[in-house]
């Protein structure tokens, strides 16, 4: 069993469905941003590689903005602190390269900030370097994301860290309900959610898997 979230970590989301490569730029993603955010998704991370200009980006991230607004959920965005802060974002995601805790914070008061881990003791460092959550991952097997870890790292974490851990990594419904029941305080999704042509019935079954474990 996890330790106890401290008001200081209550705004994070316990699901949070992160957005594939070149997503803001298909036809049909205000469609399914719009359903999935209907459903009762809590938080969306906007994670963009793809090589367009800032312009562009920010255009389309304006967008997704007003639409997490229109429904009361939060909007992460995945190292791009310029971003983050021109519109007004959630929270800032970092990872090895990206900014620093410190950085982040010129997001503002309040600002979530995040980290990617891929092992518990990264996890444990970045909570030290004064991250608010972490996503760990991949917890299963996942695309182009190297070996599972399992859910054997999960629980070692969960057992001991002082904040929310997110399980990321091969997570449907199922390996959801395992992820929480190993001590994860949520979890984060891409195909999920994003990769369905109807994303609602996949954000309603998570969402269901979550109240269903539960927290104290």
């Amino acid at each position: 069993m996890s330790p106890p979230i401290t008001p200081l970590h209550a705004s994070c989301p316990r699901l949070i469905a992160i957005t594939p490569p070149g997503f803001l730029f298909e036809l049909a993603w205000e469609r399914q941003v719009e359903e999935a955010l209907a459903a009762g998704l809590p938080a969306i991370m906007l994670r963009e590689h793809a090589r367009v200009s800032d312009m562009l980006l920010a255009m389309q991230a304006e967008r997704l903005r007003r639409l997490t607004r229109k429904h009361g959920a939060q909007l992460i965005v995945n190292r791009r602190l310029e971003l983050a802060r021109q519109i007004e974002a959630d929270g800032i995601h970092s990872g090895v390269g990206g900014p620093d805790a410190e950085t982040c914070a010129r997001l503002g008061e309040g600002a979530l900030r995040g980290w990617s881990a891929h092992s518990p003791a990264e996890a444990m460092n970045a909570f030290a370097a004064g991250y608010d959550y972490i996503t760990l991952s991949p917890i299963f097997v996942s695309p182009r994301k190297g070996p599972a870890l399992g859910l054997g790292p999960l629980r070692s974490l969960t057992a001991c860290a002082p904040g929310p851990v997110l399980a990321l990594g091969g997570i449907d419904a199922g390996r959801a309900k395992d992820s929480l029941d190993a001590g994860a305080y949520g979890v984060a999704v891409i195909r999920a959610v994003f990769g369905q042509l109807s994303p609602a019935p996949a954000v309603r079954l998570l969402l269901g898997r979550l109240a269903a474990q539960g927290r104290s």
